[in-house]
């Protein structure tokens, strides 16, 4: 039998940190500085998607849909929902999980990603201690070892608005062209460019 999370524990996360960022003068501090800064931040990040999950757990149990919740403070529904089953799924593997032990290394998005795995408690510490930080290198762990297929990074396309124009550039760097299948794209700009026509 599974125990009852204990309700009133104390987490790690500090959110005197936020202050911290807002008046300290940054520019002054050292790379490694920034980092601890930056893990902090994302650490109150994370933890605040987890305990607004488990609210969103209690106010489930007790009154039944959150929807009227999720309006009530200030919440995306769908996001809300989100937060929601993954808490679920964690404290359903393990009642004492709390994301806290993977203090600056584990993002929410991961954390989320993970969550819609089975046993996404004894999958996320597989993650943690194959060095995975990431989302997308958790996504593409997990399409591995349950498929078999190597999924490669995902390639880095950016927008640069060209005011002389007033359109978007689209910018590619050379590596990544070999990672995109261009046949939807040839087959969309000829179409696009006989309308012209």
């Amino acid at each position: 039998m599974k125990q009852k999370k204990d309700e009133k524990a104390l987490i790690s996360v500090q959110p005197e940190i936020l202050s911290i960022v807002d008046k300290t003068n940054l520019e002054s501090l050292e790379y490694d500085g920034l980092v601890e800064l930056g893990r902090g931040v994302n650490e109150v990040k994370t933890y605040s998607s987890w305990l607004l999950g488990k609210l969103g757990d209690s106010v489930t149990k007790k009154y039944g849909d959150i929807k009227k919740y999720a309006n009530d403070i200030g919440q995306n529904y769908q996001v809300l929902l989100n937060y929601t089953s993954a808490y679920r799924k964690y404290v359903d593997e393990d009642p004492s999980f709390t994301p806290d032990k993977y203090f600056g290394q584990v993002p929410w998005g991961m954390l989320y990603l993970v969550s819609q795995q089975d046993k996404p408690v004894t999958l996320l510490n597989e993650l943690v201690d194959k060095g995975v930080k990431s989302m997308e290198h958790a996504y593409r762990e997990i399409k591995q070892k349950n498929g078999g297929v190597e999924v490669p990074r995902k390639p880095k396309i950016l927008f640069s608005w060209n005011s002389e124009v007033s359109k978007w550039n689209i910018n590619l760097d050379q590596k990544d062209l070999d990672l995109i299948d261009w046949k939807g794209v040839k087959e969309m700009l000829v179409n696009y460019f006989n309308s012209l026509a």
